[in-house]
């Protein structure tokens, strides 16, 4: 069987994983070869097995789902709908939740760079494990020597502080669009004070 996508939670807590229990052949079954067959992820299997087996430890076990990707001890991972960065107030006595005046949607992360290959090199050894791909491409400067952005289809020379502001434009938290790379200027008139502006989640 070809597996084009590995999704180890997805597998371990399907069929094959759910006739894992403590269940006590009797009868004909006490002959595995009577047993059922399952047909899945042999590898995915292994993996989950493995992973159990290491305290339940990501930086342990490259291990990939929908949600979290580890690979040689690098984890990265989506915050689910419920994680506690949307909640101020947990009260277990009484069973109530406060929630906060922000918003559930998660905060990207924004890394300002000096020069474009430094973003390159920051993607290749951290973010590629996960997003895969070539990263950010090198860029041209306009006639004036400055580089340009395009946020919300304007191109033209962005500060950092419009940047910043604009983070989670064209940005989502899935398997898409999962970063964004932009240039920007401390001081839009002094073209020396040019950032590269690395934003993913």
């Amino acid at each position: 069987m070809v597996i084009n996508t590995q999704n180890v939670s997805s597998t371990a807590q399907g069929l094959a994983g759910r006739f894992c229990d403590n269940y006590e052949y009797s009868g004909d079954e006490l002959n595995p070869e009577l047993r059922p067959v399952h047909f899945c992820d042999k590898h995915a299997i292994e993996t989950y097995l493995n992973w159990f087996n290491s305290d339940c430890d990501y930086k342990k076990v490259d291990y990939t789902a929908t949600r979290i990707k580890s690979k040689k001890g690098k984890v990265r991972a989506q915050k689910s709908k419920i994680h506690s960065s949307i909640f101020t107030v947990l009260d277990v006595n009484n069973g109530t939740i406060e929630t906060s005046n922000e918003t559930s949607e998660p905060e990207p992360i924004v890394k300002k760079f000096d020069t474009i290959e430094a973003v390159k090199s920051y993607y290749n050894s951290v973010l590629k494990i996960v997003l895969n791909g070539r990263g950010p491409n090198k860029r041209k400067p306009n006639e004036d020597g400055y580089y340009e952005a395009t946020i919300r289809g304007n191109t033209r020379i962005y500060s950092y502080a419009e940047i910043f502001n604009e983070r989670k434009w064209g940005l989502y938290n899935d398997k898409h669009n999962t970063y964004r790379c932009h240039p920007c200027y401390e001081d839009i008139k002094d073209k020396t004070t040019l950032k590269w502006c690395l934003i993913y989640y």
